[in-house]
């Protein structure tokens, strides 16, 4: 595998991908009246038999909400008027469907991977090539250099399970390099362990580095070209 870098992310580009995974806290917009509607029932009507949790926890279709809305009215005494039914149903279609949540802080940072320019490529064995579209490079206090890339893609190597489309997390990689002073050293990726943000200097890094399985041996760092065997 080579890894071939035309540049180092700017600021700008490693401050978006960033605040996609860790974004900077603000105040909650007011619900519409149809969403305030909705809570108001989930609390009152359906906590008759059970408690929010159970609702939180789900994830159906639209479909699937309106059979359990209609099994709660009828055979678990949950009260409310019929014209209150479609407002429920289509909170619960939104913010409770199948499939990942659009705010899921994975899927914010999928998309801020996918959306930030090709600043390099990563080729494997096979020839495949793997647009790189993020890379920081930073001291850690024992002296060795650690450098974050990031790919639009899940890597497709020998003993890496595919992911799927369901799961954000697994459409795309982040790969975690660290090197010595002799400009040698190894690989780990994001397949076994979350990506996480570290606050001083805020980069993307994998979250328990000691603990992941290594992807590359005798990584070496020539420019700004990386290389590695498995």
């Amino acid at each position: 595998m080579s890894i071939n870098l035309e540049r180092w992310s700017t600021d700008a580009e490693r401050d978006a991908i960033v605040a996609a995974l860790n974004p900077p806290s603000a105040e909650a917009k007011p619900d519409s009246p149809e969403d305030a509607a909705a809570k108001e029932i989930l609390k009152t009507a359906c906590t008759t038999c059970h408690d929010l949790k159970r609702v939180t926890e789900a994830q159906f279709t639209r479909q699937k909400w309106m059979e359990t809305i209609s099994n709660m009215r009828e055979f678990f005494g949950a009260k409310f008027p019929d014209q209150q039914v479609p407002p429920l149903v289509n909170f619960l279609a939104k913010t409770q469907g199948p499939g990942p949540r659009a705010d899921s802080p994975m899927a914010a940072l999928a998309a801020a991977i996918g959306r930030a320019p090709t600043i390099g490529f990563i080729w494997t064995n096979d020839r495949s090539g793997y647009s790189v579209k993020y890379a920081y490079r930073t001291s850690l206090t024992d002296g060795m250099e650690r450098i974050i890339l990031a790919s639009n893609r899940r890597l497709t190597m020998p003993g890496v399970q595919q992911g799927g489309s369901e799961n954000p997390s697994e459409s795309f990689t982040v790969i975690e390099i660290r090197i010595d002073r002799n400009g040698s050293g190894e690989a780990k990726a994001s397949f076994d362990t979350p990506v996480v943000v570290q606050p001083e200097p805020r980069t993307l890094v994998l979250e328990n580095y000691a603990a992941t399985r290594v992807l590359l041996r005798e990584v070496r760092r020539q420019d700004s070209i990386a290389v590695g065997q498995r």
